[in-house]
């Protein structure tokens, strides 16, 4: 009864979410992209060495709070549920992470709003934590008629990065503890006791905490910053397009307009890495998906790793282990 309730992501051979414990440890990135429901993430985990996250799972009627604490520096990219609001608060964030999308640096206490479809694409540094609300539209709305009927129209329809005050943060974590902690939860078989009582509390926290935001709203970054956004999303972009062939530095500052130095910089401040460090990561990442995906046969491991442009097969095997704990023909015969 208690997993009907609360269901967790655990890595499995066909890639789906199964029920498990209060805590999931989560060794492998991949399994970070189901971490948001109804989204379609690509995480790439930036540091060269695979650390354990955390996930916790809570399936409501009408909606879903997932609480993260993340071990390694990440990139995400994606959309959001198309039927679906989210709601991204973070709770810790040791270091400065990226908004993307909404063009901020962003840190503890930020909430980022998202409509159904919208664009996620971030970086969040080692050690970064965040409780995520998936509420279905209509839910959403009829929530916010009767707890906040002032709601900008602009928030709604495009999104927002909003930086709540102090206390509305304080109160809001105090309340996410209050409704989540508990026993009450997970050791009954009472459905009463996990549904529309959790959910209320967890609902009418997120919205407040929304509405103070909303209160609070201050300009995005400055225009330098956007461009260099920008410049970033490009280069990125140019990367991922040509990871199947071979890849120097310098064909990438030709295609983007950028010295050495500048992709150096670029890549150094806004996403914590170099740019060989994160062509690296982003092979290994596609790698491990096709690798997860194709039935074994011999010298598919091979084949792989030069399709993903790999051309040191000793060091593509070396650097696949160091991230994911195993080797990639273990991958291969899951």
């Amino acid at each position: 009864m208690v997993a009907k309730y609360k269901q967790q992501i655990e890595f499995v051979a066909e890639m789906k979410a199964t029920p498990a414990g209060h805590h999931q440890t989560v060794n492998d990135p991949e399994i970070l992209a189901r971490a948001i429901p109804g989204t379609r993430l690509a995480p790439c985990q930036l540091d060269p060495v695979h650390a354990p996250s955390r996930l916790s799972r809570y399936q409501m009627s009408e909606s879903c709070l997932d609480i993260a604490h993340l071990g390694p520096r990440m990139a995400f990219e994606g959309e959001t549920a198309q039927d679906s609001y989210t709601l991204i608060f973070v709770t810790c964030c040791p270091g400065p992470g990226q908004a993307f999308n909404f063009g901020v640096e962003h840190g503890a206490g930020y909430l980022g709003v998202f409509p159904p479809g919208a664009v996620i694409d971030a970086m969040t540094p080692p050690g970064y934590g965040n409780a995520m609300l998936t509420i279905q539209g209509k839910a959403f709305m009829n929530r916010l008629e009767s707890l906040y009927p002032g709601v900008p129209g602009s928030v709604l329809s495009a999104g927002a990065a909003l930086r709540p005050s102090t206390s509305a943060c304080h109160a809001f974590q105090s309340g996410l503890v209050a409704a989540t902690d508990g026993t009450r939860a997970f050791d009954s078989e009472s459905p009463e006791d996990f549904g529309p009582g959790l959910e209320a509390e967890v609902l009418a926290d997120f919205i407040q905490l929304f509405a103070d935001g909303c209160e609070q709203r201050r300009p995005t970054s400055a225009p330098r910053l956007q461009k260099r956004y920008q410049r970033l999303r490009q280069t990125r972009e140019f990367i991922e397009a040509h990871l199947h062939q071979h890849l120097p530095i310098e064909s990438v500052c030709h295609a983007t307009g950028l010295s050495q130095r500048g992709l150096e910089l670029l890549f150094q401040d806004l996403l914590d890495v170099t740019p060989t460090t994160y062509i690296r990561q982003l092979r290994l990442q596609k790698a491990r998906q096709k690798l997860l995906c194709t039935a074994y046969q011999a010298g598919m491991v091979k084949k792989i790793a030069f399709e993903c442009g790999f051309s040191h097969l000793g060091r593509f095997a070396h650097d696949y282990h160091r991230l994911f704990g195993e080797s990639p023909g273990a991958t291969l015969r899951r």
